[in-house]
């Protein structure tokens, strides 16, 4: 694992702001993200009930750099980590 590679450098985030909240029983946690060498930046929050939790993505922005140029998609997807469970998504 090179840790100086670009490859490893997109599990790092440039902005500071992370946060959370819970009361016991149900809970928010919510990040800004800044991709670094890319202008790729967007809002994100967690949202934790009894049995449900809900993952919400917003303000996805990729203005036009050398990276990137205006009308470039951009494409999410959830966390895919399962615990050792049987789990059913519907």
């Amino acid at each position: 694992f090179n840790y100086g590679s670009y490859w490893s450098e997109q599990f790092f985030n440039n902005a500071k702001f992370v946060g959370g909240a819970t009361d016991g029983s149900k809970g928010v946690t919510f990040m800004v993200y800044q991709r670094l060498h890319l202008p790729l930046t967007f809002l994100k929050s967690w949202f934790f009930f009894e049995d449900v939790i809900f993952a919400m993505a917003s303000d996805i922005t990729l203005p036009a750099s050398n990276h990137a140029t205006d009308g470039d998609t951009v494409i999410t997807t959830l966390t895919q980590v399962f615990p050792s469970c049987v789990c059913v998504l519907t």
